[in-house]
């Protein structure tokens, strides 16, 4: 797979958003262009289409699969990575964790699920965001978005030897199957808010998309509803 540059890069983050992409039947693998990395969240399915890979994982996190993740990376030109609100794995994550701190014993099935060896990277990030003593309410929705943003964000702008591109995505999932899922851009590489906007815009992405689809402000959140 050739490399993308900056502007075929963004057309074809433009594509994904508007819906144009082809799909996956009409496509081989061998001209399929993008990795999509996730949360397992069945409510997510949509994404699917079209890409070539396609890892998940509770809460999206990258580092228990970062082999699978590589060997995506070197075939496909481009790596979505989307997080998204309404997240399970985060607010059990927290529960737990608030439940450790205050000296008492979570729920046994809970204590399960965080036990895996995958969903203990989720609870390491938590707490190299939050200290212990301060972590948001877990039915906080925007605080919980926030957290989920800030790791797209990071990882998404690390490691920048790599070659290929990578986007960073919040998509804002309501518990309601029936409501419109609406997806945010939040990184491209190590770009974020206005800067990203810009970005975006002077590769050829229409005003449109950047208005609907690129979050400004990703420390504010304030359009999520």
């Amino acid at each position: 797979m050739g490399e993308m540059n900056d502007t075929e890069a963004v057309k074809y983050l433009a594509a994904f958003l508007s819906g144009k992409l082809p799909d996956w039947s009409e496509q081989s693998q061998q001209v399929t262009q993008a990795t999509l990395v996730t949360c397992m969240d069945g409510r997510l399915n949509p994404l699917m289409r079209p890409f070539r890979h396609v890892i998940r994982t509770a809460g999206a996190m990258i580092e228990p699969v970062e082999g699978s993740v590589g060997l995506a990376i070197d075939s496909t030109a481009v790596t979505f990575l989307a997080t998204h609100g309404d997240c399970l794995a985060y607010r059990v994550a927290i529960e737990y964790l608030a439940t450790s701190f205050a000296g008492k014993i979570a729920d046994p099935d809970v204590v399960r699920i965080m036990n895996q060896s995958d969903t203990k990277t989720l609870l390491r990030y938590i707490n190299t965001q939050r200290p212990l003593n301060a972590l948001p309410d877990p039915s906080d929705q925007q605080a919980l978005a926030e957290l989920a943003i800030s790791y797209v964000i990071q990882w998404t702008s690390r490691n920048r030897n790599e070659k290929r591109r990578r986007i960073g995505l919040f998509i804002d999932l309501k518990a309601t199957l029936s409501t419109r899922v609406q997806a945010w851009v939040v990184s491209y590489d190590h770009l974020s808010g206005q800067d990203l906007a810009d970005f975006l815009s002077m590769h050829g992405m229409t005003t449109q998309l950047v208005v609907t689809h690129v979050l400004i402000a990703p420390r504010t959140i304030s359009a999520l509803r």
